[in-house]
């Protein structure tokens, strides 16, 4: 982690806070496969998307327990309301810059899987284009603006995502 820098919150760029978004995007996945199923597999038996949900489900919680616990190591706050003090860029940071988005995106498929719905795999593209257009890129321009030099020495070596979209970083 760099300096020790009390800065602002990170400016909310995106008018809605992207959790608002993934629950909106669910909400209307479900109601729009009630009225028009949309199945991934016609015979996918409940137990097996049971166990391939539980499996999802205990990456994303480690996942999550292990950004929050980073997070707090360096005395920063999850949420981007709160004031930033410095630049965490270990742990999963090592791996990712947005670890907590990919949790966010690991529980919708959680849900496509359990609920055996395009929808929500559908709603988790749009949710990924969100994150990936609009909220992320707010996000690094306040980084960039408030962590020189450490900012581009981290963008350098650690990924926007743990899997790679290189025509878009």
């Amino acid at each position: 982690s760099g300096g020790r820098r009390k800065m602002p919150a990170t400016p909310a760029v995106p008018v809605v806070a992207p959790q608002n978004v993934l629950i909106a995007l669910l909400l209307l996945a479900f109601c729009l496969s009630k009225k028009y199923p949309l199945v991934v597999r016609r015979r996918w038996a409940l137990k097996y998307r049971a166990a391939i949900f539980a499996a999802l489900v205990s990456k994303t919680l480690h996942m999550l327990w292990l950004t929050h616990q980073t997070f707090l190591e360096h005395g920063e706050h999850p949420s981007h309301l709160q004031t930033t003090i410095g630049l965490v860029s270990q742990g999963p940071f090592a791996l990712s810059r947005n670890p907590y988005y990919e949790c966010m995106l690991l529980s919708m498929l959680t849900f496509a899987v359990l609920f055996n719905t395009c929808w929500v795999f559908i709603a988790t593209g749009v949710y990924f284009s969100f994150l990936q257009f609009s909220v992320i890129p707010a996000e690094e321009a306040f980084m960039a603006q408030y962590f020189q030099p450490e900012w581009d020495r981290y963008i350098e070596a650690v990924p926007r995502w743990a899997f790679r979209i290189a025509s878009y970083e």
